[in-house]
């Protein structure tokens, strides 16, 4: 059964389908209240109008209505004139011949294509193309037309006479793609390539492309395949325009190859492609074999244009309609605009109208010249307002972006003023916001957009010239008008410094010549702002920031103390020494500080999102908004599993530090500290059925143990040994009567909550279970086979297995109601599901590296919906790559990637002569330092992403570098150059050393793999296979006879590397073997593991001599001192350890706050036991180890270093503490 909304949703649907009548937002707003059986009062007060106005507008809907369905319409009867229309359409379409039925369908994907009701003649133009792209097969075509012309009208309802063509030799697919936000061709080519089949997401994980001419050929090939008609409307998005017609923009010249070679390559698909000017080339394409067709888009004929001047509410002879035609060449969207001016000052009457005097205009531009001058200033800044969001956006986000609000009526009326006069459009509301949404056409919109750049630099040329008073100022367009709106979709944001930012700092390069003189001008506008705007409300500072921000990315010795900076971005910025004192924030963007993403989880609103990372910190946003809101800070390990409370506002996490917290949202406090376990909380589940006695909450460890609790008191009822492995994933049966764990084991469990009876075991999986979930009375699991099964949770059939992801799932969320199950996987993409087939819906890519959590956003519509204004379908992911993404799953574009930011120091090696060190760093840098002074001596940009593993040369001359970017350089110390880039063919080395002699060097990373390459010529000479699971660390005996190596299969092995054989397993540790170290002398090797345990082995008998127990969790870095007298441990529980090799005693325990496994080593100084430590921070410590004596900190410049924020306001908790942790100073 249809809900009344849905119902009131299919009414409108139905009435507009019918009759060529455009109804207002208040029109619609009546029709809804009546279907509704609400009175004028009701209404009234549900929109905030007055009474007597609304029935003044219904009574002229009624006569409306009756005139376009020529039988009377009243209030009272519109219910039953609608649902005859309804049934007439059903019967309409049931009575289609049996001979025109066919079961083919076209493929889809309208994605922004807009919606089109009426289209006025252009039968003629529609045969044309269908000869052209059907026929003769065609393999590209351009519409070129003046604006307004009607070219995105023409191909839209052409692609649907397509879409409903049923003959077998059209077309298969129709792809719509908008090029209005001028996207990258890389970006567009992506695009293209998920939508043509969305089954190549296969191949796109397995060997993803890494040009654009790969990314080019895998499209062409898809059009061989199969027979798709792609359109890409607004082509002169892409052009600079006026001043070098059919010239590509900087940047832009990639799509002329594009279209070369969509002609030149053979297939059986057809571009069509919208645009006011010819690209470049475009002539010389012509007449290659008849493939290329660019049809000049024709005016309105007669009588084409007297229909739509009809819908204008302007009824003329054919004559008049013909003068009309005339003066305004045809032009569909001039013809529109005049007949409104007809309608409203001429009462309709053209003939009026025509011996007015009205000047005779030519071009659209002149139309929209005339109109503006008509405009109220409110309907000016809306006008505005609409050319900057550059897409539909409601009422109350449009209310919201002036500096001074108007009231919600006056806004309404202004909106309805423009709409009446076609100078906006209204796009169709979704099922799950009924609010409208406003934009412009293209055309207005550029039109509109040219005189915002124009008025902004007039404005900033004119900056600190004189003559300006705080009143000029406020009412400047840099100051009621923000330029770039960073909480906005991504893809809007770039569009705006691409489209507006960009051609504003190309004008001041032009008229100022040269940078250094436009960044002159622009700090001289925020001088100007400070000196006469400060402590006002408005964008004047944050447009002069982001352009500042625009034109060079690192920003110093700035004031900007008092002045509103809203709307400011400050991603990816450097901003340092500068002065924000009492500055006011409003709906500003910063760099966010977080580490890999773990998890991530929607509240049951839909309104929080939260996520856990790898620093053991927990962050809600606010989707709203697009908002850091808080920071959760209290666990000391990594963030693993996420869960928010249903019904309290409640959210609850488990970490590696063997805890669970429940956190109150709305102050960040923690409510409880739930502890019991003995290892790390991998999973937690909370009991759905929320029983008032019992467990209410369930978590599993990497023990195999579960954990049964309440959640209300913080109490554990019970916990029992699950699995003989780690338990991964939990969930209750939705009746939380029964409970299934996931395991390493590769099984999964179902047990009686109850009584933890055993009650079943589910086993198909051929290794880890990492992810489970119910779906009525059937389970959903994923794991690291790369599969997602589904069970019959009462027998434990496999009923269903889906194959496509190319590694380990590792995560799945599930909505009965949207019939959807999106998976997140280690091979970089996400997919979505259908439940009721199995198929692949869509896959999702933007990751660089594994996906490690997808969460459903709740409580929105069903991508398969089949109502005529669904709402998009929205989830978010998080990653090892430290983002988190917001994805639109309805078209697959990515809305936002949240990127964190943290230059953690991630590996440490001293020079041979002890002279100096070199750091690794999260942020792909390698970094030399002085150890005496702490001088920073110069860093190079190695990697470009992490590097986990750094190894001196013995004679100093060479240093090797490697991390996650699947690359190992050698680096030559006394040039900085790199001698090789050595391909590791694993995506994550962890471990570097080079053997005693220089010559060789050892590698070994997640495939399981140890490499050994020749220095001299950078070849692989051979590799060492052996080890089950990743192979975390390598290490060279003194004498090189031997190699050592510890893996996640929790052993140690020592290779005699020359012959390539496994000379000795050495085994003793529970858990995973971080690291490896031989003595000086060799005759012994120590090993720590995520067991907490140091051991230490004799060489070459392999026997265990001592077991060294005191971390209280995982130990993950290991350093011998140069005698040979001292070991050095660092762990997860934010200690260093210095233990004495003769006694096995622990003689110093240093306090290392940090969250990651940071490095640690000691100085090759056998007088003086120095040791160094980095940190998550980027933060290095010189020790005298022996004492505990911190002799020296430094540390790697921060993004905000030095910038004080001290009394500002507007900024969140969260974010506060954020800029603080990089370098902001808070006084």
């Amino acid at each position: 059964m249809k809900s009344e909304t849905q119902a009131a949703d299919a009414a409108l649907f139905a009435l507009d389908a019918t009759i060529a009548l455009r109804l207002s937002t208040v029109q619609e707003q009546i029709i809804r209240g009546t279907w509704a059986g609400l009175t004028y009062g009701a209404i009234a007060q549900q929109i905030g109008y007055d009474p007597d106005y609304l029935k003044y507008v219904g009574s002229q809907l009624w006569r409306e209505l009756s005139a376009a369905l020529g039988h009377p319409v009243s209030k009272s009867n519109l219910r039953a004139v609608i649902q005859q229309i309804q049934r007439q359409k059903n019967a309409d379409q049931v009575s289609v011949p049996k001979a025109e039925i066919s079961s083919r369908r076209i493929a889809c994907d309208w994605a922004d294509a807009p919606a089109v009701s009426h289209v006025y003649g252009r039968q003629r133009e529609v045969d044309q193309l269908w000869q052209w792209c059907v026929e003769a097969r065609c393999r590209l075509v351009v519409l070129q037309g003046q604006g307004g012309i009607g070219k995105t009208t023409l191909a839209r309802h052409f692609a649907e006479q397509v879409a409903q063509c049923v003959e077998p030799h059209s077309f298969e697919r129709v792809v719509w793609r908008s090029l209005r936000t001028a996207p990258r061709l890389t970006e567009l080519l992506k695009a293209l390539v998920m939508a043509v089949d969305e089954a190549t997401i296969s191949d796109l994980t397995a060997s993803p492309p890494t040009s654009l001419g790969q990314w080019l050929a895998l499209l062409i090939n898809q059009l061989q395949q199969q027979r798709c008609l792609v359109v890409l409307d607004n082509g002169e998005s892409l052009l600079q325009g006026q001043s070098s017609p059919g010239e590509y923009l900087d940047g832009y010249k990639d799509y002329q190859h594009c279209f070369e070679q969509i002609v030149a390559a053979p297939h059986q698909s057809c571009v069509v492609l919208t645009s006011r000017e010819l690209p470049i080339g475009f002539e010389s394409l012509r007449g290659r074999n008849n493939a290329v067709r660019v049809y000049a888009v024709p005016s309105l004929e007669t009588a084409a244009c007297q229909s739509l001047l009809a819908a204008t509410g302007v009824v003329c002879e054919e004559s008049e309609s013909a003068q009309l035609s005339d003066r305004y060449g045809g032009n569909p969207l001039a013809l529109k605009l005049v007949g409104t001016t007809i309608h409203e000052l001429f009462e309709g009457q053209v003939n009026l109208f025509l011996a007015s005097g009205t000047p005779l205009l030519q071009g659209i531009r002149q139309v929209l010249v005339q109109q503006f001058q008509r405009l109220l200033p409110l309907e000016k800044q809306v006008m505005d307002w609409l050319a900057i969001y550059r897409e539909p956006v409601t009422l109350v986000e449009l209310q919201h972006s002036f500096v001074h609000a108007p009231d919600l009526a006056e806004l309404i009326e202004a909106l309805e003023s423009l709409w009446r006069r076609s100078l906006i459009e209204k796009a169709v509301a979704t099922t799950a916001n009924r609010s409208p949404r406003f934009t412009q056409q293209p055309v207005i919109m550029e039109y509109v957009t040219r005189c915002l750049i124009d008025g902004a630099v007039q404005e900033l040329m004119a900056a600190n010239q004189g003559g300006e008073t705080t009143s000029t100022l406020l009412s400047a367009t840099l100051n009621q008008y923000s330029l770039l709106i960073p909480t906005t979709a991504d893809y809007l944001c770039n569009a705006q410094k691409r489209l507006i930012l960009q051609p504003i700092l190309a004008h001041l390069l032009r008229q100022c010549g040269g940078q250094p003189a436009v960044e002159q001008r622009l700090r001289a506008w925020l001088q100007t702002c400070q000196q006469f705007l400060a402590g006002y409300p408005g964008y004047a500072g944050g447009n002069g920031v982001n352009l500042l921000g625009l034109l060079n990315d690192t920003i110093k010795h700035l004031d900007c103390s008092g002045l509103a900076l809203w709307r400011v971005d400050l991603r990816g910025q450097t901003f340092q020494q500068s002065n924000l004192t009492q500055a006011h924030f409003k709906a500003a963007v910063f760099t966010e500080t977080f580490g890999s993403v773990l998890c991530v989880a929607f509240d049951p609103t839909g309104q929080w999102l939260a996520w856990g990372d790898t620093n053991g910190e927990i962050r809600l946003w606010h989707l709203e908004t697009g908002q850091l809101q808080q920071t959760l800070t209290g666990h000391t390990s990594w963030a693993r599993a996420l869960a928010f409370h249903p019904t309290h506002p409640w959210l609850i996490s488990g970490s590696n530090d063997h805890t669970l917290k429940v956190w109150e949202i709305a102050t960040g406090e923690c409510r409880h500290t739930l502890t019991g376990h003995e290892h790390w909380v991998r999973g937690l589940a909370i009991n759905p059925s929320l029983p008032e006695a019992g467990p209410t909450l369930a978590s599993g460890d990497a023990n195999g143990v579960v954990c049964l609790w309440d959640l209300a008191t913080g109490e554990c009822l019970r916990q029992f040994s699950a699995h003989p492995q780690a338990v991964r994933s939990l969930t209750f049966h939705p009746d939380g009567h029964q409970l299934v764990t996931g395991s390493e084991d590769g099984t999964l469990k179902l047990w009686c909550v109850r009584t933890e009876r055993y009650l079943r075991t589910f086993v198909g999986h051929e290794a880890a279970v990492y992810t489970v979930v119910y779906q009525a009375d059937h389970l959903v699991s994923g794991g690291a086979d790369g599969t997602i099964r589904f069970w019959d949770s009462r027998t434990g059939d496999s009923r269903r297995v889906l194959d496509g992801h190319q590694d380990a799932v590792w995560s799945l969320s599930l909505s009965v109601e949207q019939e959807i199950l999106a998976s997140s996987s280690a091979d970089g993409s996400l997919r979505l599901w259908s439940l009721e087939t199995g198929h692949c819906i869509r896959g999702l890519l933007g990751h660089r590296r594994w996906v490690l959590s997808v969460a459903l956003r709740p409580a929105l519509t069903a991508i398969t919906s089949n109502e005529p204004a669904a709402a998009p379908m929205h989830l978010a992911s998080g990653g090892y790559d430290q983002t988190v993404r917001l994805w639109n799953g309805t078209t697959g574009r990515c809305l936002q990637a949240i990127q964190g930011y943290t230059n953690g120091i991630l590996a440490l090696e001293l020079a041979p002569d002890g002279a100096y060190l070199a750091s690794g760093s999260q942020a792909g840098q390698i970094s030399f330092w002085d150890i005496h002074t702490g001088q920073h001596q110069r860093s190079l940009p190695a990697h470009s992403e992490e590097i986990w593993a750094l190894a001196f040369s013995p004679d100093g001359e060479w240093l090797a570098s490697a991390g996650t970017a699947s690359t190992i350089g050698i680096w030559h110390i006394p040039t900085g150059k790199c001698r090789y880039r050595l391909d590791a063919n694993t995506y994550w080395v962890r471990s570097l050393a080079f053997s005693p002699d220089g010559q060789w060097l050892a590698s070994a990373g997640i495939d399981r793999q140890i490499r050994l390459w020749e220095v001299a010529t950078g070849q692989l000479a051979r590799s060492l296979a052996g080890h089950r699971d990743h192979v975390w660390a390598v290490r060279f005996s003194p004498d090189g006879q031997w190699l050592a190596s510890s893996s996640d299969d929790t052993t140690v092995k020592l290779w005699d590397w020359q012959q390539g054989q496994c000379v000795q397993t050495l085994q003793g540790h529970t858990s995973s073997v971080e690291k490896v170290v031989f003595s000086p002398q060799g005759d012994w090797l120590a090993s720590v593991a995520g067991d907490g345990i140091l051991c230490l082995w004799a060489i070459p008998t392999g026997q265990c001599q001592q077991r060294l127990t005191g971390h209280t969790n995982q130990i993950g870095q290991l350093a011998v001192s140069p005698d040979g007298r001292w070991l050095a441990t660092g762990s997860l529980d934010q200690t260093v350890r210095l233990w004495a090799v003769n006694s096995g005693q622990c003689i110093q325990v240093l306090p290392h706050p940090s969250r990651l496994d940071t490095p640690i080593a000691f100085a090759p100084c056998p007088d003086h036991h120095l040791l160094v430590t980095g940190d998550a921070a980027g933060q290095l410590r010189l020790w005298d180890a022996p004492t505990g004596t911190c002799l020296r900190t430094w540390a790697l410049s921060r993004p905000y270093e030095d910038l004080n924020i001290t009394d500002a306001k507007g900024l969140t908790p969260a974010q506060r503490s954020s800029l603080r942790q990089l370098g902001a100073i808070d006084k």
